[in-house]
């Protein structure tokens, strides 16, 4: 029996923009976010970051769009034991071809994105040694260290209390609102889902509803710094994805 996960999706994330995406389980919202982040490719349809249809792509510069343009930020965490707080946020940067300069300012780049983060303290720390909470900051951090254009972030406080999740979340929040940081995160939280910018409400594979939370006229006015700095940073065009 044949299932599809998305059906008719389409939808635009701005530059800066915060989205979230919301529905029940087995709705297709991590299908959706997996499709965007290139780690699974459609049926059919269309994935654009920068105006490139990253799907027509061969594997090796796929490789190099979700290193580069793409930070994930996961609800397991999926920090590397065995390594260190900063080892952990330093690696993505270890696969980067940018230039000598870049990697080696990784170094100061990782303490910089934790001190900011609150747990500039805990770079020598193993993960296992941290909080859940510590161990999502440390993951927001790896995402960031390659600075990229979009941050896909699954259920980033799923795994953490109330409280926990909220602290969480600011962070994610003050990084689209100061640093003109685009996010899209799937979440169940509907009050936190919000506080972004736009909702997208997914059920059964298809977008359901939108829900414009407020807008992004002055995120546009306060990061637009050329005549494409407002570009479409992501769109999915009709994407069918068959399981």
């Amino acid at each position: 029996m044949e299932v599809v996960a998305l059906d008719g999706v389409s939808f635009e994330v701005k530059r800066g923009e915060f989205v979230s995406i919301v529905g029940p389980s087995g709705s297709g919202k991590s299908t959706l976010l997996n499709l965007i982040g290139a780690l699974d490719r459609p049926t059919s349809g269309k994935v654009f970051i920068n105006g490139q249809d990253i799907f027509l792509l061969d594997d090796t510069r796929l490789s190099d769009v979700r290193n580069h343009l793409i930070g994930f930020i996961f609800q397991s965490y999926n920090l590397v034991n065995r390594m260190s707080v900063q080892e952990n946020v330093e690696f993505p940067a270890v696969f980067s071809e940018r230039p000598s300069s870049f990697s080696s300012d990784s170094h100061t780049r990782a303490l910089k994105l934790l001190e900011m983060l609150g747990i500039k303290d805990k770079t020598k720390q193993k993960p296992a040694d941290l909080s859940g909470g510590e161990q999502q900051r440390v993951a927001i951090a790896r995402a960031l260290i390659n600075d990229p254009a979009l941050v896909l972030a699954d259920e980033p406080t799923g795994n953490l209390d109330s409280k926990t999740g909220r602290e969480v979340f600011e962070l994610l929040k003050m990084l689209s609102d100061s640093f003109g940081t685009t996010i899209v995160m799937v979440t169940h939280n509907l009050e936190l889902a919000g506080m972004t910018d736009r909702s997208l409400y997914i059920s059964d594979g298809r977008i359901e509803k939108e829900i414009m939370h407020k807008t992004t006229s002055e995120k546009e006015v306060r990061f637009a710094t050329t005549d494409d700095a407002n570009k479409d940073i992501t769109s999915q065009e009709k994407s069918g994805q068959k399981i």
